[in-house]
Parts: structure tokens; sequence; C-alpha cells
């Protein structure tokens, strides 16, 4: 426990800290190639080029863009957008191939994420000075998975999967549920987010402090609403929670 951090939350006010999962705590961007690497492996029993992954990459982070923007909606996420950016990368698998092809994406994309070097850190600070949770767009096994393979479970006191509640970020009522059950108001509590369409909107309309992690200096998109401050890493954006005024 970090009795200083304690102080300085409690003196902004801040009585419970909120995070997203993927991109984050985790960052899942590794696990995202390997599972793409298996599966084409697995349909056409070569290696995978370069120029597929690549371009299986970009077109998921288009997707991203396009859903920060609003150009997608949440349906297009998810299993469609992976499926999408196979596709276009030249990987078509037959029909009685997917059931395969899920559990391969499930185990790797489970197995090979890592935290961010600066979160094991924070999060040992962050134990026992105030309720910590983690809200997560994705299927329950899958971001359940990760959860626990990542060892998030011994820092984090609630975890809500959109899979398993059935109300996805951007949804005020995620955020108003997690409050909920951290046992503050919405107004008392930080959320810490890499996705502006969906950590900083949802957190916005719950009237929660909002962080928006932003790790590759990407320009933030215009028509959502700005958030309370912007950092580099979860470090840097819980320094400037700790001290709002400086």
């Amino acid at each position: 426990m970090d009795q200083t951090w304690k102080l300085q939350f409690a003196a902004a006010g801040i009585q419970a800290i909120g995070f997203d999962l993927d991109g984050t705590l985790l960052d899942s961007d590794p696990a995202e190639e390997d599972a793409f690497v298996k599966m084409w492996e697995f349909v056409t029993g070569n290696p995978c080029p370069d120029a597929a992954l690549a371009t299986y990459l970009e077109e998921l982070e288009a997707i991203s863009r396009a859903w920060d923007e609003g150009l997608v909606s949440a349906n297009e996420l998810g299993g469609p957008a992976i499926r999408r950016a196979a596709v276009k990368a030249g990987l078509h698998a037959d029909p009685a191939q997917l059931p395969a092809l899920e559990e391969i994406y499930l185990q790797v994309a489970a197995s090979h994420g890592h935290l961010f070097p600066e979160v094991p850190l924070c999060l040992e600070r962050l134990l026992g000075t105030l309720p910590l949770a983690i809200l997560t767009n994705g299927p329950a096994e899958l971001q359940r998975r990760k959860v626990e393979g990542a060892g998030l479970n011994r820092w984090v006191d609630v975890i809500h999967i959109s899979g398993q509640t059935g109300v996805a970020k951007p949804d005020i009522a995620a955020f108003e549920r997690l409050a909920a059950e951290v046992g503050c108001a919405p107004n008392r509590m930080a959320f810490l987010g890499d996705s502006a369409g969906s950590d900083i909107l949802g957190a916005s309309k719950a009237a929660m402090r909002t962080v928006w992690i932003n790790r590759h200096g990407d320009p933030y998109p215009r028509r959502l609403p700005t958030p309370w401050a912007v950092a580099a890493d979860v470090q840097t954006a819980l320094e400037a929670l700790a001290h709002p005024n400086s």
C-alpha cells in the first residue's frame, strides 16, 4: 500500500479507479500477431507471410479507428472484425475449420499477452489504497483467461466483462454498474482507457474522471468528449490523478 497515493487520491475526491484491459493494462498486440500466424498455418499448412500479417494488423487498426470515429457498430467488432481482417489478409478458411480456428485464437490470444512494463508496480502501489476494477469488452471466456493469465486477480477487486454482463462499453450502464459494485458514485471514480470511442466516451457520460492512455501519440477524435487528462502510460495517468493541480 502506498500511503502517499492513498492520501492524494482521497484529497482529489477519487474513491475508486477503473481500468480498461487490452491496450491499457495488457499489451495484447503480440498475442494478436501470434494468433493470426497460428491460424494461417492451420488453414494453409504453410508459414505466414510477413505481408499477410501486416495487412491483418493494419485492418484491425483501421477498424479500431473507425469505431472511435463512429463509423462502425459494436456488432462489427470482436469476431466479425477478426474475420474481416483475416479475409483481407488472404486467409480464406473452410466453414468446417471455423470451430478449430476459434479455439486456436482463444488459446493463443489468452495466453500470449503481457502486462505493460509499468503496470505491475503501479497496481502493487495501489493495492489496499482504494477499490480497483476492470471493465472490458469481449467474449467472457477469452477476457477471463487474459485476466487470469496476467495475474490481475491479485490486485483488482471487481472485473466486469461485457460477454458476461451483457452490457458493453460505451453504454453508460456498464460504467454505472461498475461504480455501484465498487461502492462509489460514478463521479467519484476515475477511469483509464486507451479507446476514445469505448472508454472515454462511456466514462464521460457517467461523469467519471477520464484519462486517455495514448501510448502511440495518436490524434484524439474530435467528435468525442475531451478526456480529463491524456497520459502516455498508466504510471503517468495515476500521477496526474494524484496531483490534479500540478
